[in-house]
């Protein structure tokens, strides 16, 4: 064999190799789209034939929502094999913002703001790399704005309208406005696999039907004067809010909401 005949079948050979090799990483490669939507089905609370939440309670108040929006920064894929550094904090005082992940299944260029109704987001959140398999995790950091955005969400993390009535009243706007920094962990016991070479969807679902459990409105309204303003607003400072203690119960019910499972 000459030596020109010799150096190409070596190149020839490494050519073919490296091509096989690239190959078998895209066969093992998935990709991931996030979808958020927030419903309810329960005695007490159901999602509309139009998309609208209503949510009641035991002593006949009514909510309707015909909006929730909230504020994500990033969503992290992962497996309890990764770690990360927030799972050695014991400060839970705070967002952790500063948590690294030791994986790179990270969603980033947010603030996305998500239309729980919908499902739709602003801006759109992209698709996922990551390598094929079963993921048991998913991390989303929840945002509030600096207060500069002049967008719908202003400076608040979630934000809900809609109208209150109770026992067939007359009705009244309703806004349930929250602010707070946290990254919320939702565990999947059975993990979500992800097959290779197709967009797999990872559904975040809200359970809305949870939001206002062991919360009495009707006792908190018969103790406000709403009738000046005609209007319910919830915040973390408003009277209502506080007889309603949303800085703790609510944001509880709320972070309990999340759930995962692949659509």
């Amino acid at each position: 064999m000459n030596i020109k005949y010799a150096l190409y079948l070596t190149l020839a050979s490494a050519t073919l190799f490296s091509g096989c090799l690239f190959q078998a990483k895209d066969e093992s490669s998935a990709s991931a789209r996030f979808e958020f939507k927030a419903a309810a089905s329960t005695a007490l609370a159901k999602t509309s034939a139009a998309g609208d939440l209503i949510l009641g309670d035991t002593t006949g108040v009514r909510i309707t929502l015909n909006e929730a929006l909230l504020n994500i920064k990033k969503i992290h894929l992962g497996m309890d094999s990764d770690g990360d550094t927030c799972d050695k904090s014991k400060d839970t005082s705070k967002a952790k913002e500063d948590c690294v992940d030791k994986s790179d299944n990270t969603v980033k260029g947010g603030p996305f703001i998500v239309n729980l109704l919908t499902g739709a987001t602003t801006p759109a959140i992209g698709t996922l790399t990551v390598p094929a398999g079963t993921y048991n995790r998913v991390k989303i950091h929840i945002h509030q704005p600096d207060g500069k955005d002049t967008g719908p969400m202003m400076d608040q993390t979630f934000l809900a309208k809609g109208t209150y009535s109770n026992m067939g009243g007359t009705e009244m706007p309703f806004t349930l406005s929250l602010k707070f920094n946290e990254v919320i962990q939702i565990k999947s016991a059975a993990g979500i696999y992800l097959d290779a070479d197709v967009v797999n969807t990872v559904l975040v679902g809200l359970n809305a039907g949870v939001w206002l459990a062991n919360l009495d409105l009707k006792k908190c309204l018969s103790t406000l004067d709403v009738s000046a303003g005609g209007a319910i607003v919830v915040t973390e400072d408003s009277p209502f809010g506080k007889c309603l203690d949303a800085e703790h119960v609510l944001k509880g019910n709320f972070r309990g909401s999340f759930k995962i499972n692949k659509k």
